[in-house]
């Protein structure tokens, strides 16, 4: 099996098919290279704000103040992407790239609109300090009411 037979071949001049930037050839240009090193950055730099967002990884004060902005650009340029993905004459970036971008926009959607709530939420708790109170039991008891099962 070779290379052009995987990734197929294109039907109009019986060459090598790629998924690249449209499938105009099999290999790219110094210039799509550049621009295809730019996509694979932007993509990694999504991973990592997502990441960051939904409190996987800690990335410090101005790395979670950055996330929370850069979550909204990502999502309006995967929704961009998606767009010109589903209008592209090609296969690969219609049926390939376009539900990528989707996912992304997705994802970037769920997490940042849920780091949203949960940051409200802990704003209202300990006096807007951002944590959230110490859990006192039943009421406001104190003490060991509610630990266990203990008998009073």
């Amino acid at each position: 099996m070779t290379l052009s037979s995987i990734k197929g071949k294109n039907r109009k001049r019986n060459r090598p098919y790629s998924p690249s930037f449209g499938g105009a050839s099999a290999e790219l240009s110094p210039e799509l290279r550049a621009a295809s090193a730019f996509s694979a950055l932007l993509i990694i730099g999504t991973v990592w704000t997502l990441l960051v967002r939904a409190d996987v990884i800690s990335a410090g004060r101005r790395g979670r103040a950055l996330a929370r902005w850069t979550i909204w650009g990502f999502a309006a340029l995967f929704s961009l992407s998606a767009a010109a993905n589903f209008a592209s004459s090609s296969p690969w970036e219609r049926y390939g790239w376009a539900p990528c971008a989707v996912a992304l926009v997705t994802c970037c959607v769920i997490v940042g609109a849920g780091s949203l709530v949960s940051e409200r939420v802990r704003g209202l708790g300990a006096g807007g300090t951002g944590e959230l109170p110490a859990h006192r039991g039943r009421g406001d008891q104190g003490g060991d009411a509610g630990r266990g099962h203990e008998d009073h």
